[in-house]
């Protein structure tokens, strides 16, 4: 159940950062994609876990 709560926390936050791409300045755009890749490098570490423990 926690690993599902943190699946939507970042995946939210991944929706909110790609609206926030599309409203950015073009000088933003590479700092903000770059974090949108640390939220989905840990959801997939989050998958990985949930399978290890099933």
């Amino acid at each position: 159940m926690q690993i599902e709560r943190e699946q939507y926390i970042l995946t939210r936050e991944l929706q909110h950062l790609a609206n926030e791409y599309h409203a950015a300045p073009v000088t933003l755009k590479s700092v903000i994609l770059d974090d949108m890749d640390l939220l989905q490098d840990a959801l997939a570490l989050l998958k990985d876990d949930s399978e290890a423990s099933r």
